[in-house]
């Protein structure tokens, strides 16, 4: 992530915070995140161990942190910390422990699959820097709070970039099933968003983000100049600069739930009007040579790869926003930031777009206005279909290469096993961070 945009984000979460005590529920007591209608929503969540940490300064440091993630949780007790931490399952978690903490419970912790990554942070650290081969997950060691903020803001911004999709995946002899699953659930999304964003639906929307960021001071001024310029020429911006905003719009489509989908439905119709304007630019840029090439980097669950490659064919929906750079090395910097747990690996999706086919889910670059420039990034609305041509396992690259294309929403496919039988399947829910549905294969 671009330097001067942490410094800038840092800065504000620091004036933003008042002088008003925030606590985040000690020991997952009385719990400000507990207390909302919406909570425990976000992908991510933040879990600071710290037998200090009731003090002012710990307080108004938990505010700077809520800036990058919303759902926090404090604990002075180990035995609540490790309870809380079994509970945690559809979660990517954050830890911070201060310098009490053994190699022990950092040994314990890192095994745990859910957890994305470690920071230690105290006055005067007393750990070796060497320890970090030992504990991958271990980002940084540092007395530095500064230090502290922009190493986990790097480190979300990383993960929301690899690990943001759902996938669902079909391979079937005949399309009839998968098509019409994908189908009813586009034109049930496209219900919410294809049209005019209308003042009650912004008010619903500003309702929502009110009363989900509440506790969260850091939010308060952000919401303030989002209820004044959010419209279809600013979403896309306010898409990339506020992720704790974006990581609820793909939350709402990851879990296809219909209740927040329609809460955020001003939000979404302004992003969708925004990039029908941007995608109807784009192709234009590419009349004479309409193939372009985008990298993703992706975390996917190991059993869910390896019932992927066991196909010559594969269709891949994808129900997030996904966004895709222009350059191969953004994408593996971010996938290289991620710490795959045990039953995870790092996957590099090649796609190759044809700006001539028609019937895709809309798609566009949108380096102009994004607040990571450097990026370069083409952003695809939800809904998106790509058939895997291939599966490159270069044993000189540690990340296998997925090629893909865009492909139309509606189209005949006819898949064949490696040994050339075909198979019948019902749709799989594929979560690159959860070991999830058994596959349901019915030889034919």
């Amino acid at each position: 992530m671009n330097q001067s945009n942490i410094h800038q984000e840092y800065s504000r979460s620091r004036n933003n915070f008042s002088r008003r005590r925030l606590h985040a529920g000690v020991d997952g007591t009385e719990s400000v995140m507990e207390q909302r209608s919406l909570h425990n929503i976000d992908r991510y969540c933040l879990v600071w161990f710290d037998t200090e940490i009731s003090l002012d300064r710990n307080i108004r440091m938990q505010a700077h942190l809520r800036s990058i993630l919303n759902d926090l949780f404090v604990f002075k007790d180990l035995g609540h910390l490790e309870g809380k931490v079994q509970k945690l399952k559809e979660q990517k978690i954050f830890f911070i422990f201060n310098g009490s903490a053994d190699k022990h419970l950092i040994n314990r912790i890192h095994r745990r699959a859910q957890v994305a990554a470690i920071y230690v942070y105290c006055k005067r650290p007393h750990w070796d820097e060497h320890l970090r081969p030992i504990f991958p997950k271990l980002k940084s060691i540092t007395n530095d709070f500064g230090s502290l903020w922009k190493n986990l803001k790097n480190d979300v911004h990383a993960y929301e970039k690899v690990d943001n999709a759902r996938i669902i995946s079909s391979i079937t002899q005949t399309s009839n099933e998968f098509s019409e699953y994908q189908d009813n659930l586009i034109r049930l999304w496209a219900s919410y968003y294809n049209r005019e964003p209308s003042y009650e639906e912004k008010e619903l929307l500003l309702k929502t983000l009110s009363e989900y960021f509440y506790t969260n001071e850091s939010m308060h001024n952000v919401l303030k100049e989002f209820k004044d310029t959010i419209g279809p020429t600013t979403a896309i911006n306010w898409y990339t600069r506020e992720s704790l905003i974006s990581r609820l719009v793909n939350h709402a489509f990851r879990t296809s739930d219909w209740n927040l989908i329609e809460k955020l439905r001003y939000f979404i119709g302004c992003l969708y009007m925004q990039l029908t304007l941007e995608h109807s630019l784009f192709v234009k840029r590419y009349h004479e040579n309409p193939f372009i090439t985008l990298y993703r980097g992706q975390l996917m669950n190991r059993l869910d790869f390896d019932r992927l490659i066991k196909f010559s064919s594969r269709i891949l929906f994808l129900t997030s926003f996904i966004s895709a750079s222009f350059q191969e090395h953004v994408a593996m910097n971010f996938i290289n930031a991620c710490e795959p747990s045990y039953n995870e690996m790092r996957l590099l999706f090649k796609i190759i777009i044809n700006t001539d086919l028609k019937g895709t889910q809309l798609y566009a670059d949108i380096t102009h206005l994004s607040t990571y420039v450097h990026e370069e990034e083409v952003l695809i609305m939800s809904g998106a279909t790509f058939i895997v041509t291939d599966i490159l396992l270069n044993t000189q690259r540690k990340v296998p290469i997925v090629l893909m294309e865009l492909c139309p929403n509606q189209q005949e496919y006819d898949f064949k096993g490696d040994n050339g039988d075909s198979f019948q399947v019902t749709p799989e829910l594929f979560d690159p961070a959860e070991n999830r549905s058994q596959s349901r294969i019915s030889q034919s």
